[in-house]
């Protein structure tokens, strides 16, 4: 069971979304947490979520998000 963190603030778009991406891609993870630092980073990715199936959780960390996506059996 694959448990990654992914660090994407800074990053312009549509980068956050494609690390997200290529996490999702690999069957090892199950759980896949993102920090983002922008509204739109964050919503991008709750919608590539709900495409490949993941849950989808969201914790505010200061002005930073962090994000917690787990497959669905």
């Amino acid at each position: 069971m694959g448990n990654n963190l992914i660090d994407t603030r800074g990053l312009s778009c549509p980068e956050p979304v494609l690390k997200t991406r290529q996490a999702m891609v690999d069957k090892n993870n199950s759980v896949i947490r993102i920090l983002v630092d922008t509204e739109v980073a964050r919503d991008n990715i709750r919608n590539q979520a709900e495409q490949e199936n993941f849950s989808f959780s969201l914790e505010k960390q200061g002005e930073d998000y962090l994000i917690t996506l787990k497959r669905r059996d």
